[in-house]
């Protein structure tokens, strides 16, 4: 009995061990991996030249304006 007690218990902790693996662990290294992604994404365009900005903020009101006639 102490024996079939002891084998059931190694199956649920072999279960539980791969569902933190795989599940849990996998879905903080997904997160992990887009957040890493979007920064390399991100340091494209943040350059950190002051010449930039007007440029950045003159393409963003276009964008507004553009999305704006769309969507009216």
């Amino acid at each position: 009995m102490v024996n079939l007690a002891g084998e059931v218990t190694r199956l649920f902790a072999n279960l539980d061990g791969a569902i933190d693996k795989y599940i849990v662990d996998g879905a903080v290294n997904l997160v992990a991996d887009c957040t890493i992604g979007a920064g390399r994404g991100l340091r494209r365009v943040q350059t950190g030249r002051i010449q930039d900005l007007p440029l950045r903020r003159a393409g963003r009101r276009a964008v507004l304006v553009l999305l704006n006639f769309l969507i009216k």
